[in-house]
């Protein structure tokens, strides 16, 4: 009698509980295009810290175009204005201040005209010769000074856009190697975030919740926070490991860290870790959402 009226209540029990929903698995199954299979990974992200001087910009690019060869396939954090200089590079453009001298000097607008006097204010210019003259003058004497040739300069001369092309020309054959460990290791570059960046596929890096973007990685370096959640179709790491705890997939976990990087005492980072690029492609397993 007593298993009959367990029984029953069992029964009644459960058809009277259609409101008590059982909680959803929050964790989303899925697969990765590369050869990552079901297990723990690390990520470490390193943060590069970029100077501002134009000659230091230098220094510090041809030093990461060594660290990068010693330590390829890593995750590294760049500026915004290493990031525009590094796209700048790749396309066989000006970075920084050369951005000025690499122009058509008919092409200036106002703002980099007045830019061009300021960075080249002492030198002499061919009178008469108009405008257009004046700015090529400037922009050859800006790259000769570039180039540690400034005394070459005569300011009775009249220089031609073919003049500042070999210069150029150049300046691209010496940086042959830095275009190519950049473009080496493009792929794991996490840009900090920016309009000239929303439309790359690498890892985008900022502070706080942002739209818009059409990468499927973001890091948010964000107080209270760590692990990784999906939201919109994308992966979103919190490095660290203080705070609210997140985990988005089942059957992984990814531990991520951001390590500031001092090149000038570092000679070589972790050997160990997930390289950033192996996560941009993944499908879910379950019926909805994903991202291919």
């Amino acid at each position: 009698m007593k298993k009959l009226l367990l029984i029953c209540g069992v029964v009644v029990l459960l058809g009277g509980c259609s409101d008590i929903v059982l909680r959803k698995d929050l964790h989303e199954r899925v697969a990765f295009s590369s050869e990552i299979k079901e297990g723990d990974y690390n990520l470490y992200f390193y943060k590069l810290n970029y100077p501002d001087n134009q000659q230091d910009k230098l220094d510090y690019l041809n030093n990461f175009k060594e660290f990068l060869n010693k330590n390829p396939h890593k995750n590294y954090i760049v500026p915004v204005e290493m990031g525009k200089d590094i796209l700048s590079i790749i396309n066989n453009g000006g970075y920084g201040e050369e951005k000025l001298a690499f122009k058509s000097g008919a092409d200036l607008n106002e703002e980099e005209r007045n830019s061009l006097k300021v960075l080249t204010e002492d030198i002499d210019v061919p009178k008469g010769g108009g405008e257009i003259q004046e700015n090529i003058n400037r922009q050859y004497y800006l790259l000769l000074t570039l180039e540690e040739r400034a005394e070459e300069y005569d300011g009775n001369s009249y220089y031609t856009e073919l003049d500042k092309e070999k210069i150029i020309t150049d300046l691209l054959i010496e940086r042959k190697e830095l275009k190519e460990a950049l473009k080496t290791n493009f792929k794991n570059f996490i840009f900090s975030y920016d309009n000239e960046f929303k439309n790359l596929e690498n890892g985008i890096y900022f502070p706080d919740k942002i739209q818009g973007v059409k990468s499927n990685l973001l890091i948010i370096n964000k107080k209270g926070y760590s692990g990784y959640e999906i939201k919109n179709n994308k992966i979103v790491f919190y490095p660290g490991n203080e705070g609210k705890d997140l985990e988005g997939f089942r059957n992984f976990d990814f531990n991520s860290e951001i390590i500031n990087l001092d090149l000038e005492k570092t000679k070589t980072v972790n050997t160990m870790g997930l390289e950033i690029s192996d996560l941009n492609s993944w499908k879910s397993l379950d019926v909805s959402g994903g991202n291919n």
